[in-house]
């Protein structure tokens, strides 16, 4: 399904790309185009949410856990590339973001000891996000005279990266210092925006995205039972603030 959909935005933008080669006239005053380096800065507000399930097997027993973090964070992302008339920009993005939210964790132990289960639930508690990315962005409206000029579509996967700070708890025991969890994942954004021209190459704008991750790994000895798996996703939804050449 992604191949069909980085697939049919290609497409889209090299049809545009050939009908706006012909019809572009850089001696006019009013010419406007992201061509050649591209170069963006965005800024803005994300929502996170966070989910980890890690099941273990210490001690002949069975151990399953659940963390959940939800919160808001103030995110900030470089983008570098090149851009073709106007029509799709190909990048590496780099950003980082901080925020608080709420962590939640539930744990469970079955086999040969006694049976145990816990809960934690904790507010403010630190984010730290790093994320690193290939994207493209893609601008289908050429007319200037449609009020859907500047408007882009825009894909990125990549790698992300939250860090988490918590109370050290184990069960119903809490105690003075404080853990980070980290909870990566293997994500992809969707995003859609629009641009709005305040110079002959550069323009100030606005975009909504939202990104899907999810991750799966295994460590520890099979053959001494030491298994542990571990299952990550993660959804984010951000509005931005962006400045583009």
């Amino acid at each position: 399904m992604m191949k069909k959909i980085i697939s049919a935005l290609l497409l889209s933008a090299f049809y545009v790309f050939a009908q706006s080669s012909s019809n572009s006239n850089e001696n006019d005053e009013y010419y406007h185009a992201h061509k050649g380096f591209y170069f963006s800065v965005n800024t803005g507000i994300v929502l996170a949410n966070l989910s980890q399930k890690t099941t273990s097997f210490p001690d002949k027993n069975v151990e399953k856990e659940k963390e959940n973090y939800s919160g808001y964070l103030g995110y900030d992302e470089f983008r570098l590339g090149g851009s073709i008339a106007n029509v799709a920009s190909i990048y590496g993005a780099l950003g980082w973001g901080y925020g608080s939210g709420r962590y939640e964790d539930e744990i469970e132990r079955t086999g040969t000891q006694l049976h145990r289960e816990g809960s934690f639930e904790e507010d403010g508690d630190d984010d730290f996000r790093f994320l690193l990315g290939i994207g493209g962005e893609f601008y289908p409206f050429q007319d200037k005279e449609s009020p859907f000029y500047g408007l882009f579509l825009g894909i990125c996967p990549g790698l992300i990266i939250d860090i988490v700070t918590i109370t050290d708890h184990y069960y119903n025991s809490i105690y003075d210092n404080t853990i980070t969890v980290s909870f990566a994942n293997i994500f992809c954004r969707f995003e859609i925006g629009k641009d709005f021209w305040i110079s002959r190459r550069w323009s100030l704008g606005f975009a909504l995205n939202y990104t899907i991750g999810g991750l799966e790994e295994e460590t520890g000895v099979e053959y001494l039972n030491e298994i542990e798996h571990e299952s990550n996703s993660s959804y984010s939804i951000g509005l931005m603030i962006r400045i583009s050449h």
